[in-house]
């Protein structure tokens, strides 16, 4: 039976009107709806030649749902209004509000019309659809000349875009929108707006306005202007002692981010001469600890640019200040310490460090690395029975269970050493057993030649949800805003078991950075109880076909890119970090716009490097050619694209181990060190997740992770 477009608007009125049941509902079998999209798609006459009164409730919904979708897209707004406008009537359709924001895009709303929704049924939007309310209602205020209206949306949009040029990029828009139409009060309003968001477009700044400016500036790599405005803050006597100090070591830090390490050197060691200038500041507790922390960082910022007798002399000035504190005083001598093992004066070094382990009141940080030191300059040394001893008191002692692993597995490396295979192989076993989804559990398998445990769960089979919104935003695509609704609910789940419900959820929602940090928040013994369970959650395989077809450009093992996106990104497209790397491989401006002109791909600024697919190829393709300056060698390659290739030359030169276990701990640089450990740990989960195994040897280390 035929039925006219007409006829089906009463049908679906009429049993909207007498629908008994105001339960919501959960979206059909996908089936249904992946047929009834083909369908629609295909066939312009499939919702008048269907019997609606077949259909159930929620089979119904996404049919109309989807034909509202497609209606809008081959622009039958007309026939798109009625179906949004219908769903939005609908109190068991979860999506109603939704709906009915949606018509908001399509519907020829009499000015009139459009106030009532605003102050009526739209007049208290769930959080999770204000950004869309906001982009809908501005819109249509435009089309209806409301301008105060629109003026008053398009803020509220603005605070929604995530990605700050465009915020900028909106907010100009809107001035010359309000000078066009010479509305003065208005433009005033948006002019604030913009300057609350990028400070550095104040026309007359006062001396009030120069610390935010500078930010500003330095935010937007204009590092020039942004020195220039730290200088008037630091020079200026109207501020606080604290913020000139601030805005120096801000300025200081324009150099490093612009990866002049040897000039950021400089500007702390400028930065501590200029305070200790300032002696009467020191009598104040906040500003003696806030020196002491600067003479730490300026040994260090010397000591990495190999200004290594500057940095020695500066901690051993230091030492002979009556302003040092314990604690101060344990640091530095770990620092001369760590320089003593670079000069391979591994006598003078265990001096330093046991001076540094009689202090009295020691952060358990610098304590533990003390101890790891010492026990680590003995080793190198050969004196292998003090390094276990004092690796094994250590390891009994501290609290950190990460920490723990690392000194049982030395000991087990001391061990074997020592000939004692039984008593090594014991410990590796424990490590394989209790940590096999960590550095120290893989590392033991590989000095065991042991292939580790086949994963149980490498994905979610979740269809549903508890919650029908969500199911509703999953079933028709709206990820966005499943991961919006995700952010409004999450902070109710607290502890482990209400962790362990809403896990999975981050999947279904292809919120994968919100689901790896649910689940680190969980202490160590928790996350190792739901760590078979909820594998997925801590290591996502997102934009699978995505990085298969980058891997096949850059010759690179799909787990491979995965493990260094998880590593620098946790899989968020936008997000950029605090030395102005960008995007899921966490790519550098000047090195994306290198390899773009290289490789012919389209890129016009760093913006592009928030774009999934840009990020990967360009990613990948650094990666590969990195892995070609190494022989494809796993090691220096993951070292470099985190610390640079000069760095690494060095390493390789002057610290360079056989046994790459000791390479890695040779490392002079935390992060880098560290960064290796997480991503072959990375690499041998995404092996297990991806073809189901992990058996490398120690010679892993000497092949290359090319394909």
């Amino acid at each position: 039976m035929k039925i006219v477009l007409a006829q089906i608007l009463i049908i679906l009125l009429t049993l909207s009107i007498t629908s008994c049941s105001t339960s919501l509902t959960r979206p059909p079998k996908e089936e249904f709806i992946q047929q009834t999209f083909e369908q629609i798609k295909n066939n312009q006459n499939y919702l008048n030649d269907t019997d609606l009164n077949r259909l159930q409730e929620n089979q119904r919904q996404m049919l109309v749902f989807l034909s509202a979708e497609e209606f809008q897209k081959t622009g039958n707004k007309k026939a798109a209004c009625d179906r949004f406008k219908y769903l939005g009537k609908d109190k068991s359709f979860p999506l109603a509000q939704y709906a009915l924001i949606r018509s908001l895009e399509v519907c020829n709303y009499l000015a009139i019309r459009s106030l009532v929704l605003w102050k009526g049924s739209l007049k208290e939007v769930q959080p999770f659809l204000q950004k869309i309310f906001f982009k809908n209602s501005m819109e249509l205020a435009l089309k209806k000349k409301l301008h105060e209206y629109y003026i008053r949306f398009s803020l509220g949009f603005n605070d929604h875009i995530d990605i700050h040029k465009e915020k900028e990029e909106q907010l100009f828009n809107l001035i010359k929108y309000t000078k066009k139409k010479k509305l003065s009060s208005l433009e005033k309003i948006v002019r604030q707006k913009l300057i609350d968001v990028s400070p550095r477009f104040i026309k007359s700044p006062k001396q009030i306005d120069y610390f935010k400016m500078a930010k500003d500036f330095s935010r937007v790599r204009n590092f020039k202007k942004g020195r220039y405005y730290y200088k008037l803050v630091y020079k200026s006597d109207q501020y606080l002692p604290l913020e000139r100090i601030e805005a120096f070591e801000r300025f200081a830090m324009t150099y490093k981010l612009q990866r002049q390490k040897k000039q950021y050197s400089w500007k702390i060691e400028s930065l501590v001469a200029w305070l200790e200038n300032h002696r009467e500041w020191l009598n104040k507790d906040e500003i003696r600890e806030k020196y002491l922390e600067l003479r730490i960082k300026m040994a260090r910022a010397q000591w990495t640019v190999n200004f290594r007798s500057r940095a020695e002399n500066g901690l051993k000035v230091i030492l002979k200040s009556p302003l040092i504190d314990s604690n101060t005083t344990a640091h530095a001598y770990l620092l001369l310490g760590k320089i003593e093992e670079e000069k391979k004066a591994f006598k003078k070094a265990e001096e330093y460090y046991l001076k540094g382990l009689q202090q009295s009141i020691v952060d358990s940080e610098i304590l533990e690395e003390l101890s790891w030191s010492l026990g680590w300059s003995y080793y190198l040394k050969s004196r292998f029975r003090k390094a276990k001893d004092i690796f094994f008191v250590t390891s009994e002692r501290t609290e950190d269970e990460s920490f723990k692993k690392k000194l049982i597995f030395w000991q087990a490396k001391i061990l074997k050493k020592m000939n004692q295979e039984g008593e090594a192989n014991i410990l590796f076993k424990r490590l394989i057993e209790d940590d096999s989804y960590g550095y120290y559990g893989i590392a033991s398998a590989m000095e065991q030649s042991l292939p580790l445990p086949k994963t149980k769960k490498n994905k979610y089979e979740i269809k549903s949800s508890p919650f029908p919104t969500l199911d509703w935003l999953v079933a028709v695509e709206k990820f966005e805003l499943a991961e919006d609704f995700l952010r409004n609910i999450e902070n109710s789940y607290q502890g482990k078991g209400e962790i362990e419900k809403i896990l999975p959820l981050y999947h279904f929602a292809k919120w994968y950075e919100g689901g790896i940090y649910k689940y680190f928040s969980l202490d160590y013994e928790n996350r190792k109880d739901l760590e078979e369970e909820h594998l997925p959650a801590a290591f996502p395989a997102p934009y699978l076909d995505m990085v298969k077809e980058v891997g096949k450009k850059s010759k690179l093992p799909s787990s491979f890119i995965y493990s260094i996106a998880r590593q620098e990104s946790a899989f968020n497209p936008k997000v950029r970090s605090w030395a102005d790397a960008f995007g899921l491989l966490q790519l550098t401006p000047e090195k994306a716009k290198k390899l773009a002109r290289r490789y012919k791909i389209k890129y016009k600024d760093y913006s592009d490097l928030y774009d999934v697919e840009t990020n990967l190829l360009l990613g990948s393709l650094l990666l590969r050619n990195l892995s070609q300056n190494y022989n494809g060698h796993f090691i220096p390659l993951v070292s470099a694209y985190n610390a640079g290739a000069r760095p690494v030359r060095g390493w390789l030169k002057h610290r360079f181990r056989e046994d790459r276990f000791e390479f890695i701990e040779m490392i002079p640089y935390k992060e880098t060190r560290n960064y290796i450990k997480l991503v072959l740990r990375n690499l041998a989960t995404y092996e297990r997740i991806l073809n189901n195994s992990w058996y490398e040897k120690k010679d892993f280390f000497t092949k290359s992770i090319m394909n």
